[in-house]
């Protein structure tokens, strides 16, 4: 029992010795991992606070953008807009609450943000999901029920309550975001005055060369027209003396007629003394003869002058056909009615139709120029009239047109006014080309009324 009891006090004593040398490894290794605190270095400072100066920067890049856009979004939700016009407004406005969110979150893990930026994002995320939910209800509604001009500008008008709302949709940016966007700001500005000096200069050139040669222009009219009268001069000079010299041999006959007709009975001049009496009142006819043929080169003087008076004026000619469908039966008739008509030769014709056309109109039938016959003039008019002259092409130029128009502001009158001409150009079209016809539809109606202003169609509203 002793022995035991004293194995026992050993084994005891063995496990608390064993206990006492391992608990000072124990504390040893605790301080060890204590004992040695990060102490970053001034570079690795530096770096970091550069770091979170780039990283705002690029914030307040990012942030000045979206308010552009915004302010772009609700200027054209004034307006009327189709669904691929809105999803794209979506697409845009998702993109830039990612990056926002993207760039506020590598700051944020950097550095706690500034309470300017943190101000900044908040604004940001509530304006986008304001403006999201109109464009949602905006596009839900497109095709399905009738634009509200003034409701739209209603609920415009209420996204400007808040002042976070109206720091953004303002037109002014805050003056952090001036001083960290300066320097981009500045680049631009020197590249657009770069841009504007270089296109000033080239049209200064520009312009310097075409003074110069609108004077050599001038000049060569100049002698031309100098020529011209002179050769008028001559040509009337000559008809002048023509005329005085026919003038005198007439009134040197009128002359000798009169002095034999004022002769006496006795003094007629007797060649054979058995002329009957019958012969001798002959002599009285000559007279009346000469002032017939006076009275006819008075009326051929007359026709001469009016005929240079005539070849004076400029003679018409077409204008020049370009490929426009719009300007092809106006063009087809001028040029039958100035060229054709009075051109019979096939080589001719086609050599003045080759004059008048150019553009896409003078590839269609430039092969046919090869040739100088009859059936190569045929062809080309037929080539012309199915690719611009047919009615189908026509009427769809008449379309393209009209679907192609700008939209009217509430001041262009003069627009209006253009628009209004072309319309009615289209009326009377539609007499000619049953296909036009479609204009009268209720549907294209509506699309012409997009066209016009405002204030217009409410009235018809």
């Amino acid at each position: 029992m002793v022995e035991e009891r004293i194995a026992e006090i050993y084994a005891k004593l063995e496990i608390h010795r064993v206990g006492l040398q391992e608990q000072p490894s124990d504390v040893e290794q605790q301080v060890r991992r204590s004992e040695r605190a990060r102490c970053p270095t001034e570079k690795m400072l530096e770096f970091k606070e550069n770091e979170i100066a780039r990283k705002e920067r690029k914030f307040m890049l990012l942030y000045v953008n979206f308010k552009a856009e915004v302010q772009l979004i609700r200027s054209k939700l004034k307006e009327e807009l189709s669904k691929a016009e809105l999803s794209e407004m979506i697409l845009d406005l998702e993109k830039y609450e990612s990056d926002l969110k993207k760039e506020y979150e590598g700051l944020r893990a950097l550095a706690t943000p500034s309470q300017d930026i943190r101000r900044k994002m908040d604004s940001s995320i509530s304006v986008i999901s304001e403006i999201m939910a109109v464009l949602k209800r905006r596009y839900m509604e497109a095709g399905t029920k009738m634009f509200d001009a003034v409701a739209e500008k209603e609920t415009l008008l209420q996204l400007l309550q808040r002042e976070e709302a109206r720091s953004i949709y303002g037109s002014t940016v805050s003056r952090a975001g001036r001083s960290s966007q300066q320097g981009s700001h500045m680049s631009t500005k020197r590249a657009e005055a770069a841009a504007r000096l270089a296109a000033k200069r080239a049209e200064i050139n520009r312009e310097r060369e075409i003074s110069i040669q609108r004077k050599e222009v001038l000049a060569q009219q100049e002698r031309l027209k100098m020529l011209e009268n002179q050769r008028d001069l001559e040509v009337i000079e000559a008809e002048y003396s023509v005329y005085a010299e026919e003038e005198l041999k007439l009134s040197a006959e009128m002359g000798d007629i009169e002095i034999i007709t004022t002769l006496p009975p006795s003094q007629f001049p007797t060649q054979h003394d058995n002329i009957p009496p019958a012969q001798v009142p002959q002599s009285t006819s000559v007279p009346e003869d000469k002032t017939e043929s006076a009275s006819k080169e008075a009326l051929l003087v007359q026709a001469l002058r009016e005929s240079l008076v005539v070849t004076k004026l400029l003679a018409p000619e077409p204008f020049v056909f370009t490929g426009d469908p719009l300007k092809f039966i106006e063009w087809s008739t001028c040029f039958k009615a100035l060229i054709e008509t009075n051109c019979t030769n096939p080589a001719h014709r086609l050599f003045y139709l080759k004059r008048y056309i150019s553009g896409e109109a003078l590839s269609e039938v430039e092969g046919m120029f090869y040739r100088s016959d009859g059936e190569a003039y045929t062809k080309a008019w037929v080539a012309l009239n199915k690719r611009y002259g047919h009615p189908f092409v026509v009427q769809r130029a008449f379309r393209a047109k009209l679907s192609t128009w700008p939209k009217i502001g509430p001041r262009e009158s003069l627009k209006l006014r253009e628009f209004s001409d072309f319309l009615i150009s289209c009326k009377y079209a539609m007499l000619h080309i049953q296909g036009l016809k479609i204009l009268d539809d209720c549907e294209e109606n509506q699309k012409l009324l997009q066209k016009l202003p405002d204030w217009l169609t409410t009235q018809w509203n």
